[in-house]
């Protein structure tokens, strides 16, 4: 063989074994892309369902039915697939559902794009295999015929939520493409494969190789932010693999724990350990796949909340071989479902209407509030709903009187104010029912509209406006911020006032109104002061305010705040008080002055009333007890007795009204101690005892048990017995009776009850007779004497002690005096003994 032949044999076996290896790299290479397409095409569906329950779930808890949780879950899904990276020309991602025998394609796919939506299938037919294994509640992956026929490789996964199907696909021959394109380039000439074999293969591989790197890279940082890992075991070989996610879910080092069912199995929480377990255990089986949510503790500690599926991958035999599946850390998206639950649960319990809508102006959600305020136009409450398509239904509905006559010009209104919303405002709805609506403008571009039904309150105030009207007052009601809320038409002085005086004028633009219009005369000189001085008390209102105006007017101003910082105000014309005031100060100084000349007249005359009459008493008194001997003739004696007994009677007139005077001047004080009442009593009707007994008038006396001490003055205490009891005694007639009785109320107050049987005195005279020298003439049955100072003094004197004294009487009736000192003048004692008993004198 020439060297020639041998060479060319040496680079044919080269070009061979160039060609083999080529062959077996490229075969790898195919290998290694097409079970990463398999697991990429796997993930994808899997998570593409989670997030359609997911999604389902939401809708459904919302009380959508399941004709509009299919439609909106689509919507989402379709608005997510628009960013969704493309994989590869022929890569697809479908749902579809089964109708009769039919399988309707919802989502994805040609047939989908050119009929509309409206693609039909018959499922008995061979074409949409991974579609028809989908709807039937399988999941895995599968090389077979899609719609059109084509081999593809495809995942497929059910959403039995919603009973739908699931698929991703990639034509197999997009994948054999590059490879089979490298074989025929490196079949193409040993020699060349030879000398430019490195070359080739670098410009095949470099790329796959590159596009793996970054697939996995992609992979991998999807897994990170979806917090979803992945996971594989031999079943027969007893090996695991756990993705990289998976081990960062389980705050596990890939260098310290190895993929074990132990070291899984040792991570769940106890609780939910035999679950998963047993779950795990029969698709091991081949029983069935799961798809569960449990809990697992990390080393630190902490907790997660785990959405873990698995399912299995048969031998030929149909033997379970392989067990793969996923974990997804869903510990947040449970914490923001219990929030929007929460959230969700909160809106429907609102008293307000509640409704919001996207940046794009359409319905999102709503309450049942909201949806009972728009039953007569039920379309409104449909999720997308344009609110401009809303408002034009309220409007052709003729539901919104303001817009009668003006219907477009009042929607574009309305939507202006909706999308650029600016405060509060009140509508009045052609049922009568009037609401507040308040709009806001969220940062995503989205509108929250909340309104409250007013009806109540609009009725209210037109009532309270009219009630307003009818005060004799004016009445005015500003807020906190001190602009007038409402006022009625008293309020408003004159029709000047009126370009000051209106719903949301400020109360400080209204009171320098009036200074400038010459309305407030006292400010003149200082108006600035007086403004100042005027705010603050309507700030901080303490008392009434007494503020004269133009014409020689006088107004009472009362202020009050309310609890929300508010201030009512009540204007009183009180120019005729004013001048009764006047009036009546003139007189009171008048009076004063009488009353005053009059106490000061008794009080001087008192040292030049007593000695004359303290000499008439002795000398009577020697006559009386014949101090020098007897007298010649009885007569003597019976004058000297007249002449004390008129002497003693002027002496305790005069000391009668000496003491009123010194009361009315303030001159009278009181001496106390704390007296034995019963003694007292006792000691003071025992000089009265036989003018009682002579008259045949019976006396009677009840004292309570341990009857208390009285800390008062007791001279005039006997003082005040004496003179009730001698009254008593003067008008009742013979036969007649009289009871005194000391008591104590609940209070442990004493009360002092003289009552007799005597001649009464008419109602129309009770007031009279309490007065200094008041007689009433005509109404005792026979005459008395007396100067009418008895009563009034005992009066004056129970009211020096706080107490107080009523009369009760009746023309032929008797009468009864009754004193009820306070509770601080009682003094408990202990005192041993039986009740006192009436005894009669």
């Amino acid at each position: 063989m020439t060297d020639r032949r041998r060479l060319l044999v040496l680079l044919g076996i080269m070009a061979l074994v160039a060609m083999a290896v080529a062959g077996l790299s490229m075969w790898s290479l195919y290998q290694t892309a097409f079970t990463e397409q398999r697991e990429k095409l796997s993930h994808l569906v899997q998570s593409e369902a989670r997030t359609i329950e997911v999604m389902a779930d939401h809708f459904a808890d919302m009380g959508r039915s399941p004709e509009e949780v299919l439609s909106i879950t689509l919507k989402q899904v379709s608005a997510i697939h628009r960013n969704l990276k493309p994989f590869g020309k022929t890569g697809e991602l479908m749902v579809g559902r089964l109708e009769g025998d039919k399988i309707k394609f919802l989502h994805g796919g040609t047939l989908f794009k050119e009929k509309g939506g409206k693609a039909l299938l018959s499922f008995d037919s061979g074409l949409a295999v991974p579609m028809r294994r989908a709807l039937e509640g399988q999941s895995g992956t599968i090389i077979g015929p899609d719609y059109k026929g084509a081999e593809v490789l495809a995942a497929y996964q059910p959403v039995s939520r919603l009973n739908l199907g699931i698929v991703a696909k990639i034509d197999t021959a997009e994948l054999r493409q590059p490879f089979i394109r490298a074989a025929v380039i490196s079949s193409a000439g040993g020699v060349l494969i030879i000398i430019f074999g490195m070359a080739l293969f670098r410009r095949i591989s470099s790329p796959l190789v590159e596009n793996l790197e970054k697939a996995v890279q992609r992979l991998t940082e999807a897994q990170r932010v979806a917090r979803l890992g992945n996971w594989e075991r031999n079943i027969q070989a007893g090996q695991g693999w756990w993705s990289d996610e998976t081990y960062r879910i389980f705050g596990l080092e890939p260098e310290k724990t190895p993929p074990t069912l132990s070291a899984f199995y040792s991570g769940i929480h106890p609780e939910d350990r035999e679950m998963v377990k047993s779950a795990i255990d029969r698709c091991m089986a081949g029983k069935e796949p799961y798809s569960i949510e449990y809990r697992i503790l990390r080393p630190d500690g902490t907790q997660r909340t785990i959405y873990g599926r698995g399912t299995w991958r048969p031998d030929a035999t149909g033997k379970p071989v392989r067990i793969s599946g996923t974990v997804q850390d869903i510990t947040q998206r449970k914490r923001v479902e219990e929030d929007v639950r929460r959230l969700a649960a909160a809106i429907e319990g609102l008293s307000e209407t509640f409704a919001l809508y996207g940046a794009d102006d359409r319905l999102i959600m709503c309450n049942e509030r909201y949806r009972r305020l728009n039953k007569g136009v039920p379309e409104a409450n449909r999720p997308g709903v344009l609110f401009e398509d809303h408002m034009r239904t309220l409007v052709e509905k003729k539901l919104v009187p303001e817009a009668v006559g003006r219907e477009e010009e009042w929607i574009e209104e309305r939507v202006a104010r909706h999308r650029n919303p600016t405060g509060p405002f009140e509508v009045l709805r052609q049922d009568g029912i009037w609401l507040s609506v308040h709009e806001q403008r969220m940062p995503d571009g989205s509108i929250v509209t909340i309104s409250n039904d007013i009806t109540q309150r609009k009725r209210a105030e037109e009532r309270l406006q009219d009630a307003i009207e009818t005060i004799s007052d004016g009445f005015a009601f500003y807020d906190a911020n001190e602009r007038l809320v409402m006022a009625n038409s008293r309020y408003v002085i004159n029709e000047k006032a009126r370009e000051a005086i209106f719903p949301g004028a400020n109360f400080e633009d209204i009171i320098r109104f009036g200074v400038e219009n010459g309305w407030h005369p006292e400010s003149e000189g200082h108006e600035e002061e007086w403004i100042a001085e005027r705010l603050t008390h309507f700030r901080n209102p303490k008392d009434i305010l007494e503020q004269r105006q133009e014409n020689d007017r006088w107004m009472q101003i009362s202020e009050r705040k309310t609890r929300d910082g508010g201030t009512v105000a009540i204007f009183t014309d009180i120019t005729e008080r004013k001048k009764v005031e006047e009036d009546l100060r003139q007189a009171l100084v008048r009076a004063e002055e009488a009353s005053q000349a009059k106490s000061v007249f008794l009080a001087t005359m008192s040292h030049e009333l007593r000695t004359p009459l303290n000499s008439i008493i002795g000398f009577s008194e020697t006559l009386k007890t014949q101090l020098f001997g007897p007298l010649g003739d009885a007569k003597y004696r019976e004058y000297a007795e007249d002449i004390n007994a008129s002497g003693t009677h002027l002496l305790e007139v005069i000391t009668d009204i000496l003491d009123i005077s010194k009361i009315e001047a303030g001159e009278l004080d009181l001496s106390e101690e704390n007296v034995d009442l019963q003694g007292l009593v006792e000691s003071g009707i025992k000089m009265l005892r036989e003018q009682a007994e002579n008259q045949g008038i019976t006396l009677s006396r009840v004292f309570p048990h341990d009857c208390p001490m009285l800390h008062a003055d007791p001279r005039h205490i006997k003082q005040i017995v004496i003179n009730l009891v001698s009254n008593a005694v003067k008008f009742t007639p013979t036969g007649g009776k009289i009871s005194l009785e000391v008591s104590l109320d609940e209070r442990q107050a004493i009360s002092l009850v003289v009552k007799d049987t005597g001649v009464g005195i008419e109602e129309k005279n009770i007031g009279k007779v309490l007065e200094p020298f008041g007689q009433v003439g005509n109404i005792y049955s026979r005459t008395f004497e007396g100067t009418g100072l008895g009563l009034p003094l005992a009066k004056s004197l129970v009211e020096l002690h706080g107490a107080t004294m009523e009369l009760t009487s009746a023309a032929g009736k008797g009468t009864t005096v009754t004193i009820r000192f306070p509770p601080e003048r009682t003094v408990p004692v202990t005192v041993k003994g039986p009740l006192s008993n009436p005894e009669a004198a």
